[in-house]
């Protein structure tokens, strides 16, 4: 919520701030926040298609 109504008032700022948090994230982590956001993709594809599957 305070994101939220930081990016609304201050876009600037925020796009500011978050872009240095992600050059952070990505320099010192690397692979590993590669991976962890692939698997976070992968499960969302999932939880969208298991919606279809018969188990059962």
């Amino acid at each position: 919520m305070i994101t939220l109504l930081l990016g609304t008032i201050a876009p600037k700022g925020f796009e500011h701030v978050t872009g240095i948090i992600e050059d952070y994230i990505t320099s010192s982590f690397g692979w590993y926040y590669l991976i962890i956001v692939s698997l976070i993709i992968i499960f969302c594809i999932f939880l969208f298609l298991a919606q279809w599957a018969c188990f059962g």
